[in-house]
């Protein structure tokens, strides 16, 4: 049950991604030379926030998976004793 609520999570994360990304390019067709340095900090750190949070879900999607795992071991042991 825990995974399709984290994939769904993941999935929206996603389409939030690309509506930052439509969003950012729009606005970096109207950005003058003199802004380009603030421009790519900016840019820079909303894509390390972005990594940071796709690298979280995977971690988080890893351990469930795992867990899932490790809960059907125990059961299969319980169920042989």
């Amino acid at each position: 049950m825990v995974i399709p609520t984290d994939l769904e999570m993941l999935r929206k994360c996603q389409l939030h991604e690309e509506h930052v990304n439509a969003g950012r390019t729009k606005l970096c067709l109207k950005v003058q030379k003199d802004d380009l340095g603030l421009l790519k900090k900016m840019i820079d750190s909303v894509e390390d926030a972005s990594a940071a949070t796709a690298g979280f879900f995977q971690l988080h999607l890893e351990s469930v998976e795992e867990l899932k795992k490790q809960f059907n071991y125990e059961e299969t042991l319980l169920q042989l004793n």
